[in-house]
């Protein structure tokens, strides 16, 4: 879960492996008074009887565009709602222009790979640029992690990179820190001043 920088929305990704819905959701936020409505379920998936769950997400620093890491879990039997027909696996990172309220022109696929990674967080950062963990399992992490240069941007001109910062001699694993992401809006603002 995480809130947007300018305070307005929140975003849930609630990983469910076995179930249809409720993997992704968007919500108003008031910072006044601390009331949260609006619920609003995002698409991970235009193929019916497709589980996509979402893991990682994070708002770009001008609070538009959510990013989010999310697994195909593959294609469920219709006659049996915890058995796959197919067991392709993806890993995926998608854009949702939140601007955008028709579900099937807001999301830019950035980044599918069908090898072993598992699904990971995601995290803006001072710079403005938003870091991706990768790992291949909880257990066995990587030597890098994935950017987005330009989360301010509409689609492919985010600029995703993947192993595009090597970590050297340490392993990414499923998460990275959190912070609250109101302080790097204040502090990019005031950096760019």
């Amino acid at each position: 879960m995480k809130f947007s920088p300018n305070g307005k929305r929140i975003a849930c990704a609630n990983y469910r492996a076995e179930k249809l819905t409720n993997h992704l959701m968007v919500f108003d936020f008031d910072n006044q008074t601390g009331i949260v409505n609006t619920k609003r379920d995002l698409t991970t998936s235009f193929v019916q009887f497709e589980v996509v769950s979402a893991y990682g997400v994070e708002f770009s620093n001008d609070s538009r565009y959510l990013y989010v890491t999310l697994i195909r879990q593959g294609i469920l039997n219709s006659g049996n709602i915890k058995e796959f027909e197919d067991t392709i696996k993806k890993n995926l990172l998608y854009q949702y222009d939140l601007n955008n309220l028709n579900p099937w022109s807001s999301i830019t696929s950035l980044n599918e790979d069908s090898s072993n990674l598992a699904a990971s967080s995601l995290q803006l950062s001072k710079d403005g640029k938003i870091y991706r963990a990768l790992c291949e399992s909880r257990d066995k992490g990587t030597k890098f992690l994935g950017v987005i240069n330009n989360p301010n941007i509409l689609g492919n001109e985010s600029n995703y990179v993947h192993n595009s910062f090597n970590l050297i001699d340490k392993e990414s694993r499923l998460g990275l820190p959190n912070f609250i992401q109101s302080y790097f809006r204040t502090r990019i603002l005031n950096d760019e001043a």
